[in-house]
């Protein structure tokens, strides 16, 4: 597979740790308008043309914030607050996510979610944890509730711890079978 073009992520400036008035910035930012969000968001997710990896997206810790407000906004919850958050957010203290979500051909046969990893710098830093995610395909017209379907797609997901990405420019490179499927540099000294 072929290297996918080289990208640039643009926002402003990593936070760590998040102090009181960044939660409340970012609960404002979650509980805004529409349009509001998605401008916020965009500097996060980075499209990549390529057959395989459709984009890469980042969640810092003060995005996680603005995510859960916008979860919690979506169930009817207008009573959440920075209590709510410190809990919600406790297991993602001090690190950054990147996810990748990438296709699979439709005429697979994978049972599994393929080997894909994210590595983030060169020598690559070290992954705190790693997911894959699995996408299955819709249910056909003659199957069965729990029948399986085809892995169509997957969300592949590295932690990072976000002192050891700082404020850096950083290439992000998804790999499969020891070959890079596509190379992606991240501004995170640009990303909040």
């Amino acid at each position: 597979m072929r290297i996918g073009l080289i990208h640039c992520v643009i926002a402003a400036g990593l936070l760590m740790p998040l102090k009181d008035a960044d939660v409340e910035r970012a609960l404002r930012i979650g509980r805004g308008f529409d349009q509001d969000r998605a401008r916020f968001h965009k500097p996060y997710i980075v499209a990549i043309n390529d057959a395989t990896v459709e984009q890469i997206e980042i969640v810092t810790e003060f995005r996680r914030v603005v995510l859960f407000a916008e979860d919690r906004i979506r169930q009817g919850d207008h009573m959440f607050g920075p209590r709510q958050v410190d809990t919600a957010l406790r297991q993602w203290r001090g690190r950054v996510t990147v996810i990748a979500r990438v296709r699979l051909h439709p005429l697979n046969t994978y049972v599994m979610v393929p080997e894909f990893r994210i590595a983030v710098g060169e020598p690559p830093l070290k992954t705190v944890d790693a997911r894959r995610t699995p996408v299955n395909a819709a249910l056909g017209p003659n199957q069965m509730p729990g029948d399986r379907t085809a892995i169509v797609a997957a969300f592949i997901e590295a932690d990072l711890d976000a002192a050891a990405i700082g404020q850096t420019l950083l290439p992000v490179r998804v790999i499969l079978d020891g070959k890079d499927l596509t190379r992606t540099m991240v501004d995170f000294g640009r990303l909040e």
